[in-house]
């Protein structure tokens, strides 16, 4: 609460304490990965019901290219997605890249999830299309 020798201002929580406790009770693990996607991948996570994620990833080129090319600036490639979660379980993605002017897009469903206190069991489906 803010008073006259606090006024209120804080710095950053500690991440890890805002994400609660774990329960003893054996539902599903939530959050093996903290994104949909592990680099270049994708992860077995799926957006929340209702979220919509805009995503611009790049790769750039060789580093040992030099300043003409800008150490690798030049030569580098773009994606720009739009992914969208209809349900908790299922994920819809589409986007375009700058290499090769490609379009491509995605389906991916979670059919088993983990449990808590038991061995991994993830099994995300993913089928995905891209068209020059």
């Amino acid at each position: 609460m803010p008073s006259a020798d606090n006024p209120g201002l804080y710095a950053q929580d500690d991440l890890l304490g805002m994400l609660g406790t774990d329960s003893t009770t054996t539902g599903y693990i939530q959050a093996t990965f903290k994104s949909t996607r592990v680099i270049n991948g994708h992860s077995v996570e799926t957006l929340p019901r209702n979220h919509l994620d805009f995503r611009i990833s790049h790769r750039f080129g060789r580093l040992n290219s030099g300043p003409y090319e800008l150490w690798g600036l030049d030569q580098a490639r773009v994606r720009i997605g739009l992914e969208y979660g209809p349900t908790d379980r299922l994920m819809v993605g589409i986007g375009r890249s700058s290499f090769g002017k490609l379009y491509d897009g995605f389906v991916k469903f979670k059919l088993l999830g983990r449990r808590k206190a038991r061995w991994l069991c993830l099994l995300p489906l993913q089928c995905w299309a891209a068209h020059i």
